[in-house]
């Protein structure tokens, strides 16, 4: 599929340029940041990782100065809250996870339940009009898809999780038994550059052959596709998915096929041709 077919069959992609504007304008990421990682569902773990009544870990959003507690209550239930005492403002929980019956400040000794209420002040007498009810750590809006934890800023979010994924999140529901499932590890890295440029390199292949021909190039990209043209394209608004190709003459050494199948990288499915196997997969993903 060419860039032609898709705008002729999406013509809300548009043809002409796009204005550098968006990219570096200071102005322009204020907005983005209030409209879209202010009011978004935000992946920040895994409820594996917080199996046990008591059981917590704390998120950094350095983009807003913020750290998140997701914790698992009593109830068994996952909540999550702005980490600062309500008190001076101090972090309240300095570890990265844990299990704990209680958030206590290392400031003042201020206690929090695993519900996020304000259970326990030293010397209470001494603060006039202390209302404990009203002083609990603020509630982050948290809700968990298919064994991912999810937050949103705004604790009453105008859509639910299932809402916000919508047809990518049920289409996917269940396929890869993704709940099932364990992390086995994790890592960070911190790139400075604009965060709609990393997002723009994961949807096109065109980069693959110059980029990365000493690696995945060759697996991609054959000889009647030299430059990586997506079979298909579906926009799930304000998702997407895309079907790429593969390059079926593309035979890896053995050392390769291990790397294929069990290193991180790619998510590759099993393959074969069988009608009603390549059937059950979920629409964009390749056999």
């Amino acid at each position: 599929m060419t860039a032609t077919d898709l705008t002729l069959r999406y013509p809300e992609l548009g043809t002409g340029p796009v204005s550098t504007d968006v990219y570096w304008r200071e102005e322009f990421y204020e907005r983005e940041l209030a409209a879209i990682f202010r009011q978004t569902w935000l992946c920040v773990g895994r409820e594996d990782s917080i199996p046990d009544n008591g059981d917590f870990f704390t998120h950094e959003l350095p983009t807003f100065h913020m750290s998140i507690i997701v914790a698992r209550g009593k109830d068994g239930v996952i909540r999550a809250f702005h980490n600062v005492c309500q008190h001076r403002g101090t972090i309240v929980e300095l570890r990265d996870r844990g299990n704990c019956k209680l958030f206590q400040c290392p400031f003042h000794g201020w206690a929090y339940s695993l519900e996020g209420e304000l259970q326990g002040v030293p010397d209470q007498k001494a603060f006039y009009d202390l209302d404990r009810e009203k002083r609990g750590l603020p509630r982050v809006a948290a809700d968990v898809w298919e064994g991912f934890v999810f937050i949103n800023l705004n604790p009453s979010p105008e859509q639910s999780l299932v809402e916000y994924l919508g047809a990518q999140g049920s289409e996917l529901a269940g396929f890869w038994q993704f709940g099932q499932r364990n992390a086995e590890f994790e890592f960070e890295a911190r790139i400075k550059t604009n965060w709609k440029l990393m997002i723009d390199s994961f949807t096109e292949i065109y980069h693959v052959p110059f980029l990365h021909k000493r690696s995945v190039a060759e697996s991609i990209c054959g000889p009647n596709n030299p430059t990586g043209h997506i079979i298909d394209f579906y926009p799930k608004y304000p998702h997407r998915t895309a079907t790429l190709a593969g390059n079926p003459e593309y035979s890896p050494f053995p050392v390769q096929g291990l790397a294929w199948q069990h290193a991180a990288g790619p998510p590759v499915t099993s393959g074969g041709s069988d009608a009603s196997q390549i059937a059950k997969l979920p629409v964009g993903v390749n056999p």
